[in-house]
């Protein structure tokens, strides 16, 4: 068993690795939200995040992750009807995750009908016996201990595109905005803003990065969302068309 030192050796690497990791993923986060207005991202800094956002909206996922690692981790020491299980139970558990972020029903339908799946194999697998020959288990460890640096890798690309699909869906369902005259907030970035022109319910497509002192006017929250990027396309009629 571990003794205290070696748990604070722990807290504090996984402290030191996941700060600079948070502000990682909430890049993708505000990625995401801004290119639902179809706002610029090119000027995105780490440094202008503020602690605030980044613990209330990283740090939960990021505990929520923790189960799906322990359920993984565990695959390595179970047993063959084990693995079968935990594996099912990780399939579900994305499944569901991916459920959750989408916003068309036909992905919902997509991932719901996936993770019934895995979950109907995880319950399933106890009704038979599971017998892996001892070279097939030995190929799969090998395996493992060959790709887990690619496995790491691909559960991050995975990771960050989650995010980048939840600030897209929060940008689709936000309803409170930081609004001055025709203009609205779509996020502050030290002592940065960056602000959206809206017309009812559309934002856009003009933008610009501004210093939060010289906003004229004050700043009230309204809710006039949600909102939705503006059209580039504008019709005419034919009367308003330049004549040959």
């Amino acid at each position: 068993m571990p003794d205290a030192r070696t748990i604070a050796t722990y807290l504090l690497s996984a402290t030191a690795t996941l700060g600079p990791l948070a502000y990682i993923l909430f890049a993708f986060y505000e990625m995401g939200r801004l290119n639902f207005f179809g706002a610029p991202v090119e000027f995105l800094q780490m440094s202008s995040f503020g602690i605030i956002p980044v613990v209330t909206t990283v740090y939960p996922a990021i505990v929520l992750t923790f189960v799906m690692i322990s359920i993984v981790s565990g695959v390595h020491f179970a047993t063959p009807r084990g693995k079968i299980i935990l594996v099912a139970a990780a399939f579900t558990y994305a499944a569901l995750i991916f459920f959750n972020l989408s916003m068309t029903p036909t992905w919902r339908w997509v991932f719901g009908i996936a993770a019934a799946v895995g979950g109907l194999a995880a319950l399933g697998v106890k009704k038979f016996e599971v017998v892996v020959s001892d070279d097939f288990d030995k190929s799969a460890q090998h395996l493992y201990q060959t790709s887990r640096y690619t496995y790491c890798l691909c559960g991050f690309i995975v990771f960050a595109m989650c995010f980048s699909a939840a600030g897209n869906k929060n940008a689709a369902s936000d309803e409170y905005y930081w609004v001055t005259g025709d203009n609205v907030v779509l996020g502050f970035y030290g002592d940065q803003v960056l602000i959206g022109e809206r017309r009812g319910s559309e934002v856009g497509p003009k933008f610009r990065v501004a210093e939060l002192k010289s906003l004229e006017g004050s700043l009230t929250q309204l809710r006039v969302g949600p909102l939705r990027a503006a059209s580039m396309w504008k019709s005419t009629s034919p009367a308003d068309r330049p004549r040959e």
